[in-house]
C-alpha cells in the first residue's frame, strides 16, 4: 500500500497496482469514488539490468524458471516493480525496475539467490517512466540465440555502458515483439 493525500486532505492507502499504474503527475486521480490530489511532479523509477550464471541443473531448468517466473510475477505485482527477465542455455539477464526502495532490497535479495552466482549489475539509472511498465515480468521462454548477448557481459568480462544498453534495447524487443523468433 501506498499512502496518498485524497483532495479533502485525507490521507488514504492506495494499492501498489492503482498507485504505479497512474503516471504520478500533478494533478488529480479518482481512486473508489474519492478525488485524490497527485502531489508529485516527475516520479523517479530505479532500473537495474543485471547478468548471472545459472546454477542449477539443465535438467531442472524449465521447472526451476518457471518457479522463478510463477513467483516474481505475483511478488513484482504486490509490490510495484515491473521487468523483463531473459533465460538462456546458462545465463540470465534480468531489468529491473519500480521504486528504489523496493528495487534495492530486491536486487540485494537476488544477489543472494543460490540459484544464481556471478551477478552482475550492469547498468542502473533512474527513469521518468517505466520501459516495461505492461508487464510484472516478461518473459518469453528460454534462448539458446539470446546467449550470444549475454554471455559476453558475465565477469570477469567488462561490459561497456554501450553494451548493457545495447541488451536493455533487445529485452524491450523480446518484451514487445511478438513476432520476434528468440528461440
Amino acid at each position: 500500500m501506498q499512502r496518498q493525500r485524497d483532495y479533502d486532505g485525507n490521507m488514504i492507502d492506495l494499492p501498489f497496482e492503482l498507485f504505479y499504474s497512474v503516471q504520478l503527475r500533478k494533478g488529480l486521480a479518482l481512486f473508489q469514488g474519492k478525488l485524490l490530489l497527485i502531489e508529485w511532479i516527475g516520479f523517479v523509477i530505479r532500473s537495474m539490468l543485471y547478468v548471472s550464471i545459472q546454477a542449477f541443473a539443465a535438467a531442472d531448468s524449465e521447472r526451476t524458471i518457471n518457479q522463478i517466473v510463477a513467483i516474481s510475477r505475483r511478488r513484482n505485482a504486490r509490490v510495484g516493480v515491473s521487468g523483463v527477465l531473459i533465460a538462456t542455455e546458462r545465463h540470465f539477464a534480468q531489468v529491473i525496475e519500480g521504486p528504489a526502495d523496493t528495487v534495492n532490497p530486491l536486487m540485494a535479495a537476488i544477489r543472494c539467490d543460490a540459484r544464481h552466482h556471478h551477478v552482475t549489475v550492469l547498468h542502473a539509472e533512474d527513469l521518468s517512466a517505466r520501459r516495461f511498465g505492461n508487464w510484472s515480468l516478461a518473459y518469453r521462454g528460454r534462448s539458446a540465440y539470446l546467449d550470444h548477448y549475454v554471455a559476453p557481459l558475465i565477469a570477469p568480462h567488462v561490459a561497456s555502458s554501450r553494451d548493457a544498453l545495447r541488451l536493455i534495447e533487445l529485452m524491450e524487443r523480446v518484451a514487445t515483439d511478438t513476432e520476434l523468433d528468440v528461440s
